[in-house]
């Protein structure tokens, strides 16, 4: 994926703010992205709030040294104080991970949509037992991800074919409210208990270990921030 033309038209807005030229401000986004271009299909919405914390320290160093005045109804640190610390997972892979369960829970048997189940699928994916799935790191996050979205794509699959009228998951109706997710108090959860009913073994059930999940997942929530002005030449 790449970034937005929402989040494009938000760096251009601090850029002008600090009054960058081309030469500083493409030295500033290779150095926080490892790119030139803000339409890299590369970017990730990581890089963006990372890019967007240096751009408004940036700013924020230009205004106390007098070169450009404060501009008005920007609130300085907004982007800094959205950067999870210690490097953990921000508030959009935490939505990413509960939309997704959200989607999915109705697809599994009744006795699977617990935060237990849940935590069986972060355990397998990350390599560790979770307990609480806010103190994962932003890593982490992405492999929890990587992981519902292949096992929602294999409830999917097999609910098509029930549908089609070939055998498939068990599935229960869809409870009124949506599924738990707090997994605070959790016992340990062993890796051999996440396996839904009727799934064989040695079929792939969308889990990966640390060791082969790819580092990366792109989820599609796209970063705040009150902007209008025009697109401009990137």
């Amino acid at each position: 994926m790449s970034w937005s033309r929402h989040q494009i038209i938000t760096v251009q807005i601090y850029r002008r703010y600090a009054r960058l030229q081309d030469q500083e401000y493409r030295f500033l986004l290779k150095t926080h992205t490892g790119t030139t271009s803000s339409r890299d299909p590369g970017l990730t919405n990581w890089r963006f709030d990372g890019f967007m914390a240096a751009l408004e320290a940036r700013l924020e160093r230009e205004i106390e040294e007098g070169v450009v005045p404060a501009p008005a109804g920007v609130k300085l640190g907004y982007w800094r104080a959205r950067l999870p610390k210690g490097g953990a997972a921000n508030s959009r892979y935490l939505a990413r991970i509960e939309a997704l369960w959200t989607e999915l829970c109705p697809l599994l048997p009744l006795q699977s949509r617990t935060p237990e189940y849940l935590a069986g699928i972060a355990t397998h994916a990350c390599g560790y037992r979770v307990r609480e799935m806010h103190d994962v790191k932003a890593w982490q996050a992405r492999l929890v991800i990587d992981a519902l979205r292949d096992r929602l794509q294999y409830a999917l699959k097999h609910a098509g074919a029930q549908s089609a009228g070939e055998p498939a998951l068990a599935v229960s109706p869809a409870p009124s409210a949506r599924c738990p997710m707090d997994t605070s108090s959790l016992a340990p959860v062993a890796p051999r208990d996440v396996r839904p009913e009727n799934v064989p073994i040695g079929h792939s059930q969308g889990v990966r270990g640390a060791e082969t999940a790819p580092p990366a997942a792109q989820d599609h929530v796209t970063a705040g921030g009150n902007v209008g002005a025009e697109e401009l030449p990137f």
